[in-house]
Formats: C-alpha cells, structure tokens, sequence
C-alpha cells in the first residue's frame, strides 16, 4: 500500500518558487554570501543576537552586514520589513522617495 505522493504537495511548489525569486533577487542586488546567510535569517524573524549566535560572530559584525545589506537594496529607512519585501519582488527596485537617503 503507497502511503506517500509521488509529487510534491502544492505548497512545496509554491514555497521553492519564492526561494527562487529571493536567491535571484538577491544575486540582483549583489549581496555577499555571508549577507545572503544574515538575510535568510532575516526571513525566519531572528533578531540580531540570534544570527550573531546561529553565525558565531559578535553583534557588531550583525549590524554592519545588516548596514551593507541595507545600502545595497536601498532599504536604509525601510529597515528589515521593506528588505524583505524587495527580496520577494513585492517592492520592485525603484524605491519610493520617503525611502532614498537624503541628498547631501
């Protein structure tokens, strides 16, 4: 007697679509290896004690991988929920004004 699916349930599809959609996003948006790692966390809603703790790196070496992962996808004031959303293509690269740093 088959007790399992030969195909993967509908959710699986749809949750390795968005894990591609992210790695390219991403890729797009030229993030390190070690700051795709920070963002993956982001994702599951660590905070940053918890990625310094899951990665072994100090709190500081956190915010400054945070910093550069926001620089790169212009979320300086957006902060952890708008990278996310941009790293799902929900908030498409061109950043709404309220959001750009101000100009110097």
């Amino acid at each position: 007697m088959r007790w399992f699916r030969k195909s993967r349930p509908r959710s699986l599809y749809f949750v390795s679509d968005w894990v591609e959609v992210v790695q390219t996003q991403m890729n797009e948006y030229g993030l390190s290896p070690r700051e795709q790692e920070i963002a993956w966390l982001l994702f599951e809603g660590s905070t940053n004690r918890a990625i310094g703790y899951h990665l072994s790196i100090s709190d500081n070496t956190v915010k400054n991988h945070l910093t550069n992962i926001y620089e790169k996808t212009h979320s300086i004031y957006g902060g952890r929920t708008v990278v996310i959303l941009k790293l799902l293509g929900i908030l498409g690269k061109d950043t709404p004004e309220w959001q750009q740093p101000p100009s110097k």
